[in-house]
């Protein structure tokens, strides 16, 4: 069995340790019990439904992307007392996860094949919560749609807004609605936007710009970057073993 501070000490090690003390709100590791940890449970979000997944799974560790919303009104306090009565602890990381070169962005562009990966999508000038690459042959939008379904697990929505095939794709997993992340993606050379989330502005700039756009959900495309997040840390302490929670496709 690992001792906790084991596992903090891991998790920590994998990011630039100058960024996380410069953001200390965009992660978290709550020691909950003395016992050490042999199973991790991971999924993108800290709800009392992953909580209750985790129980049921006699995790020691919860690992996620984000954390119990504050303005998920009582959420959070509910979160909090179900993983004290069980002792069971938790760690989040957001930007740092969204940043990092096996995170979320970086882990969808792999499994989709992208080549030629740059980072984009600045936030807090800090971290790259997106990115760019090339597919090795064009491809219609569609095959990308089915490719991305496949990989995600579920139906995605897509919009063709030119009729060239895609060769170049920018990712930014989750929240990507904002305008300006599209542009940087047109200035950038990019036929495709894919992003887990969207707003009427998403969809009007893209028809706008000429992009094709694709929307999954936030829980799904950030998703393998947490699954990456979380065999990296199986990888450096191969005793824990790892399970996936199962969280309801609610989005």
């Amino acid at each position: 069995m690992i001792t906790q501070a084991q596992i903090k000490n891991c998790l920590i090690s994998l990011f630039d340790s100058e960024k996380l003390n410069q953001f200390p709100q965009e992660w978290g590791f709550t020691v909950r019990g003395s016992d050490g940890i042999s199973k991790i449970g991971y999924c993108t979000n800290l709800t009392p439904h992953t909580v209750e997944a985790a129980i049921r799974q006699g995790v020691d560790l919860i690992l996620t992307h984000h954390d119990a919303w504050s303005f998920m009104y009582g959420m959070p306090e509910v979160c909090t007392s179900k993983l004290e009565e069980h002792a069971i602890s938790s760690s989040f990381f957001h930007l740092p996860l969204d940043d990092a070169d096996f995170g979320t962005n970086a882990a969808l562009a792999g499994k989709l094949g992208l080549r030629n990966i740059e980072k984009s999508t600045l936030i807090e000038g800090v971290f790259h919560c997106g990115r760019i690459g090339e597919l090795a042959d064009g491809k219609p939008l569609d095959d990308v749609k089915a490719m991305l379904e496949s990989i995600l697990g579920e139906t995605v929505r897509a919009w063709q807004n030119h009729d060239c095939s895609i060769r170049k794709a920018c990712i930014v997993c989750g929240g990507g609605t904002m305008t300006d992340y599209v542009k940087e993606a047109v200035e950038r050379g990019c036929d495709l936007y894919i992003t887990g989330e969207k707003c009427l502005y998403t969809v009007e700039f893209a028809q706008f710009a000429g992009i094709d756009l694709i929307i999954g959900s936030h829980t799904a495309t950030e998703l393998p970057g947490v699954e990456s997040f979380a065999c990296r840390v199986a990888e450096e302490l191969p005793n824990v073993q790892l399970v996936r929670l199962h969280e309801e496709r609610i989005e």
